[in-house]
C-alpha cells in the first residue's frame, strides 16, 4: 500500500483501535457534538465494490467515509476487506 494512505488505514493493523488511531475519527473525539449523516444508513454493507464520494471541499466526505468504515468494522466486516484511498493531490500511475 502507498505509504501516504497508511494513516487512513490503521484498521488493518489494529481494528479495535481504529477510532482512536484514525486522524479524522480522532479529531471528532474532541468535539462536543458529532453529526452522523443519515446517508450512512444508505451505504451498502456486505457488498464488495469500489465506492467513491464527490462533493465540495470541507463538506465532510472523508469523515462520513471513516464513520462508515467504523460501522463496517463494528459489524464484523474483515479489516482486509476495507481500504481507504484519498485522491486529493495524488497522481496515480496505472
Amino acid at each position: 500500500m502507498d505509504p501516504r494512505f497508511l494513516p487512513h488505514n490503521s484498521h488493518l493493523h489494529d481494528p479495535l483501535r481504529f477510532p482512536e488511531l484514525d486522524p479524522h475519527l480522532r479529531a471528532l473525539s474532541d468535539r462536543p457534538l458529532v453529526h452522523e449523516s443519515a446517508l450512512l444508513d444508505d451505504l451498502p454493507t456486505g457488498r464488495a465494490g469500489i465506492f467513491t464520494v464527490t462533493g465540495g471541499r470541507q463538506a465532510g466526505k472523508a469523515t462520513m467515509l471513516k464513520q462508515w468504515m467504523r460501522r463496517l468494522l463494528e459489524t464484523a466486516t474483515p479489516p482486509g476487506d476495507i481500504a481507504y484511498a484519498l485522491s486529493t493531490g495524488v497522481a496515480l500511475s496505472i
